[in-house]
């Protein structure tokens, strides 16, 4: 186990951590929830940090990559940018202010004028600052209905390669509320234009198919995804199947015992 510092996450989402070090993180990463949210909280301080134009030229170059892969990614940096240029304004104006305020002191007297400016100035900084938390929550707002928080009604099953063929069936417990089931499946991934097929089988019944499915990587992570109703998969045992289509190679296939809770 290595030390999970903050710059040790930041290295490896930048893609400069060595490639040991990398496969023990990203192993940790499907096995540690806690793991997961911290790496989730320093992709977002990447990602201010990206907005703000505040990574070197070789970091800037990795983090426009990693931030333009999907249309959720590139709409988090127009709202991280948005953010920037809010917080900017402000700054600016709180240093207008300031420095209105020091060329007023300088030609009052000590009298009550002096009391005077700073109760204007305060006055000032206070509206700015409403005004920054009115922009930044309605951004917040919009970012929650445009990405609502997964609850019990979406749950993840993850299955590697090395837990094939019900050596060590996979038992998980889905919860009552649960709507929609996304299903990972690691695949050997070395042909990024290779496609997959994906069934579950219940007793030699096909309960759930797809096809056509492109590869997905995490790190070194090579995978296949897919979302089913939640509601396919009785209490039971269940049997995965995912082939590489057009291969002549065997299927790879897991055992899942689910019950509910």
């Amino acid at each position: 186990m290595i030390e999970t510092t903050d710059i040790t996450l930041r290295r490896w989402l930048l893609h400069t951590l060595p490639a040991d070090e990398a496969a023990i993180l990203e192993q940790q990463l499907l096995t540690d929830e806690d793991f997961g949210e911290r790496l989730r909280a320093a992709e977002a301080d990447l990602l201010d940090d990206y907005a703000r134009g505040n990574l070197a030229a070789d970091e800037n170059a990795v983090a426009a990559e990693r931030f333009a892969a999907t249309a959720r990614d590139r709409l988090r940096v127009r709202i991280a940018r948005a953010l920037a240029r809010i917080t900017q304004r402000s700054s600016e104006r709180l240093d207008v202010a300031r420095h209105r305020r020091h060329g007023l002191a300088e030609r009052m007297d000590r009298s009550g004028r002096r009391a005077r400016v700073r109760r204007i100035a305060a006055v000032g900084v206070l509206a700015s600052a409403c005004a920054l938390v009115v922009a930044v929550i309605g951004l917040n707002q919009r970012m929650t209905t445009l990405n609502p928080p997964r609850t019990d009604a979406e749950t993840t099953i993850t299955l590697l390669a090395d837990s094939q063929r019900g050596a060590n069936a996979r038992r998980i417990e889905l919860p009552r509320s649960a709507a929609m089931l996304r299903l990972q499946a690691e695949v050997d991934g070395s042909d990024p234009n290779a496609h997959y097929a994906l069934s579950i089988d219940d007793d030699g019944r096909t309960v759930f198919s797809a096809s056509g499915i492109g590869v997905r990587e995490s790190g070194a992570y090579r995978f296949v995804e897919v979302a089913l109703d939640a509601r396919k998969l009785a209490a039971g045992s269940h049997r995965v199947n995912v082939v590489a289509e057009g291969s002549a190679q065997p299927a790879s296939t897991w055992i899942l015992e689910t019950q509910s809770k």
